[in-house]
């Protein structure tokens, strides 16, 4: 499967809106056109599958739980972390309905992304 096959599924089964899949590819773009960084299955599954979820929660008026403190606060040790903040701030101006709580999750998946792109020898897709 491929991350363009997984948001079709998530979209055909009702999992996710046309309104969301179309947020999420303005997310996919951004990585491509101001990151240099092109999301693939390998790379960005949990990410992409996060970001689904979350902004179906938030349409949906549902409450998340904040991320556990020791987790977020071992994550802003990591080297990307900056980098990975950085780039939560720019989805946030994308996707403005994205509130702290989901921004520390989505924080900590691109730390993850940037560090797995850059231990595979930063491949860009």
């Amino acid at each position: 499967m491929d991350l363009m096959e997984r948001l079709n599924i998530l979209k055909k089964s009702g999992t996710l809106s046309q309104k969301n899949y179309d947020n999420v590819m303005r997310v996919i773009c951004y990585f491509r056109e101001k990151r240099s960084l092109e999301l693939t299955e390998e790379n960005a599954a949990a990410f992409i599958t996060h970001l689904c979820m979350a902004l179906e929660r938030i349409d949906k008026g549902e409450k998340t739980e904040p991320l556990d403190r020791k987790i977020y606060e071992e994550a802003r040790f990591e080297p990307t972390f900056a980098e990975a903040e950085s780039c939560c701030r720019d989805i946030c101006e994308i996707l403005p309905q994205i509130s702290e709580t989901e921004a520390e999750y989505i924080s900590t998946h691109i730390g993850v992304l940037l560090e797995n792109n850059k231990t595979e020898g930063g491949k860009k897709g």
